[in-house]
């Protein structure tokens, strides 16, 4: 295969990757040594995780979890959350209203994961058709143009028509083949596998994106700066979700599955020593470190070793995974809450409360101790639990819903 930078994948062919590194006086701040423990909790390898809450926190039968008042709030309060989504938040048309008026398609990508989670293991045949709707609506919004820079991504309508974020097209897949794994209908196999190929074409290397030539701006959110033309310090747009994985699971393309390690294996370079994932977001955000509240986040950057963990069996992955777990440890409120953004020294960077991270600390810690059998984190997941039953009002948003509904299961399989 004859490699250009608009190398077309399709079920049969796989573009090529290459790679870039930090320059300069940046490679210093980029490590992969051993993960420290939490020193906000003083929790040894070896050593049992301390009960923080009482009455509704407690030890499962298993060793692990809460007591059954907790479980069954939990449960609820998820629930609700659906409840939430599918009457109170979903137009006719199948969009999220909150999301919509944002210009976020990628959270309703999210919720339509969580949505047929909630559907299949509760049985529950309106949040299935609630993600259908959805679904549908997404395809909608697919470029249909000519111009084969921009054919096949997904246009927020929010954003102007004339502006193409391709990190959305990336981060709305997950969801649309999800509804293919359930569905079985060929037009989501067909609608994902174009966007697939419009990101494929518009990849130069695994972190950067270019912004096209014509009618239609592909603007890029990814790891290169559009306004300074300097690469940024993270690459992890491009591994948003383990889309590179996915494909290769629906399509056994070997091109695919070592895409994916070598775009691992880079990301792996872009974490912090503390286990943060650094963001350059322009010139405003630079060295920010951020938690779940949008795109650019750590959830984003650690959540595709998990795949790497099962496929490649190596060490090296669940390393990746305990720095960030860790970091998220470190910065826990002791109420169980998070804010949004943090400076890489430690420090606050947005004074707000984020509702969506306590839930995605959740989902990456009870993934993590099931991989690694320990009870690690489970003083964390326990205060975090705790703030989100608190402030279930908070998780009335298209996202915040969404991470909650998946939290819930991902901590349920834990116990």
């Amino acid at each position: 295969m004859k490699k250009t930078d608009e190398t077309r994948f399709n079920l049969n062919s796989a573009a090529t990757n290459c790679r870039i590194y930090p320059k300069g006086r940046n490679r210093k701040l980029f490590g992969v040594n051993p993960a420290p423990t939490p020193k906000a909790f003083g929790i040894g390898e070896n050593s049992a995780a301390p009960t923080l809450l009482s009455q509704e926190v407690g030890r499962g039968k298993n060793g692990f979890g809460f007591q059954p008042n907790a479980v069954f709030r939990f449960k609820e309060t998820i629930a609700e959350c659906a409840d939430w989504l599918i009457h109170k938040n979903q137009n006719q048309d199948g969009s999220f209203k909150d999301s919509l008026k944002v210009g976020c398609i990628f959270e309703m990508s999210q919720a339509i994961l969580s949505l047929l989670k909630f559907g299949e293991l509760e049985n529950n045949n309106g949040a299935r058709e609630s993600a259908i709707k959805c679904g549908d609506w997404i395809l909608k919004q697919q470029a249909s143009s000519t111009d084969k820079n921009v054919d096949g991504l997904w246009i927020t309508p929010e954003y102007g028509r004339n502006l193409v974020v391709i990190s959305d097209t990336i981060e709305s897949l997950w969801g649309i083949l999800e509804l293919y794994r359930h569905t079985r209908q060929r037009k989501y196999l067909l609608s994902s596998s174009r966007a697939f190929e419009a990101v494929q074409r518009a990849r130069v290397r695994p972190g950067n994106m270019w912004v096209s030539k014509g009618g239609i701006r592909a603007r890029v959110y990814l790891d290169y700066n559009i306004e300074t033309r300097k690469y940024s310090l993270s690459m992890h747009r491009i591994i948003d979700d383990g889309t590179w994985y996915l494909f290769y699971k629906l399509t056994g393309h070997p091109t695919l599955i070592k895409d994916f390690r070598t775009q691992c294996d880079e990301q792996m370079r872009y974490q912090t020593s503390d286990g943060g994932f650094y963001e350059a977001y322009f010139s405003t955000h630079h060295n920010v470190i951020m938690v779940a509240g949008a795109r650019w986040s750590a959830y984003w950057a650690t959540y595709p070793f998990f795949y790497a963990c099962q496929e490649f069996k190596d060490q090296k992955y669940l390393q990746v995974i305990e720095r960030s777990c860790n970091w998220l440890a470190d910065r826990q409120e002791k109420n169980g809450s998070f804010h949004g953004w943090y400076y890489a020294n430690g420090d606050v960077a947005w004074p707000h409360l984020d509702p969506n991270s306590p839930s995605v600390a959740i989902t990456l810690w009870s993934r993590y101790m099931q991989i690694n059998r320990s009870d690690k984190y489970l003083p964390c997941c326990q205060k975090s639990l705790s703030w989100l039953l608190k402030n279930k009002k908070s998780l009335l948003n298209t996202r915040a819903a969404a991470f909650a509904i998946r939290a819930y299961y991902d901590w349920r399989d834990l116990t």
